[in-house]
């Protein structure tokens, strides 16, 4: 869920609907990348 919320809070990555040019690509990437962050974080 964080982070989702990390992403939603950055406004270069809102979607049309929210008001931005994001596509859900980009958004899904960066969510994505979150995860594996903390992933590997955790790991540590």
């Amino acid at each position: 869920m964080q982070a989702v919320e990390a992403v939603t809070a950055n406004t270069s990555l809102h979607t049309r609907d929210l008001g931005g040019t994001a596509t859900t690509a980009q958004v899904t990437a960066a969510v994505c990348a979150l995860l594996e962050k903390a992933a590997v974080a955790a790991a540590a």
